[in-house]
């Protein structure tokens, strides 16, 4: 069995001199232009991360936090804080509650996919108050035994995904969208990086990052952070709570929506959080 360790740090990822904007009357979560300084992605305060991975017997054990290729990490949140990412990951929640494209994860498993192309998923924590009950699958109740008698908050695991489009890049070097460029880079292009924003994003990754989850400290101008207008947040909870419709055999007919406007209005964006909120 491999060493087990625990990791501790009261580090806090929070950008000390760049603030979040607050989003704009347009419900497009559009690109900043490029005098603009980059966005903050992640707020988070690093108390308690825990690496885990296999053994030769291919059970799941605590790993070294700096141990590479890990199979999943799991991090508690304080309420209000997120973190955005890029990459293909699965995503539960052991205790608490926290959303993933404004849907809430519980306690199974919940593929997501943050390609650069689109507006990144964010993690946020929205309260520690609630219990998400038993998990129906054996590798999240073995890793909530592995994190037993840590402290609370908000506690979410992030397991790593073979599903091949991570491979992407392989075929085009355009099409490795879940691969995040390093921070140097993407601030270059904006006319220069701060070394302590670089060393930050790269401490943020050592901790949490792993295959297919990459968080973001820095959405810059290549980026896009999703923003959901207080509009587009009503329209969802209502769709929610639409009545069932029946038809003349008294069975149930799915509802038709219709997401209609001009281009580049943010769509697709909608739809896709419609589609999380229904099913």
């Amino acid at each position: 069995m491999e060493a087990l360790a625990s990791r501790r740090s009261t580090r806090v990822y929070t950008p000390r001199s760049r603030t979040p904007r607050s989003p704009t009357g347009s419900p497009t979560p559009a690109r900043m232009a490029s005098s603009s300084p980059p966005v903050a992605g992640t707020s988070w305060t690093a108390e308690h991360v825990m690496a885990v991975g296999r053994d030769s017997t291919d059970r799941l054990v605590e790993q070294p936090a700096d141990t590479p290729g890990r199979y999943a990490t799991v991090f508690s949140m304080r309420a209000g804080e997120a973190i955005a990412f890029v990459g293909i990951v699965d995503v539960c929640v052991l205790q608490g509650m926290a959303t993933v494209y404004e849907q809430c994860v519980g306690a199974r498993w919940q593929r997501v996919y943050s390609p650069t192309s689109h507006p990144l998923a964010s993690i946020r924590a929205i309260s520690d108050d609630k219990e998400t009950g038993e998990a129906d699958d054996g590798e999240i109740d073995a890793i909530r035994a592995l994190w037993a008698q840590r402290a609370g908050g908000v506690v979410v695991v992030v397991r790593t995904v073979q599903c091949g489009l991570e491979s992407l890049g392989r075929v085009s070097p355009h099409a490795d969208v879940f691969k995040l460029r390093p921070l140097a880079q993407r601030l270059r292009a904006q006319g220069g990086a701060e070394d302590s924003d670089v060393e930050a994003e790269v401490r943020l990754n050592a901790v949490l990052g792993m295959p297919g989850f990459a968080p973001v400290l820095y959405v810059t101008t290549d980026l896009q952070l999703l923003r959901v207008p207080t509009d587009w947040t009503q329209v969802l909870e209502r769709s929610a709570q639409a009545p069932v419709q029946l038809n003349a055999a008294f069975a149930q007919v799915p509802p038709v929506y219709v997401v209609a406007g001009a281009q580049g209005l943010g769509k697709s964006t909608f739809a896709r959080l419609l589609t999380n909120q229904l099913v």
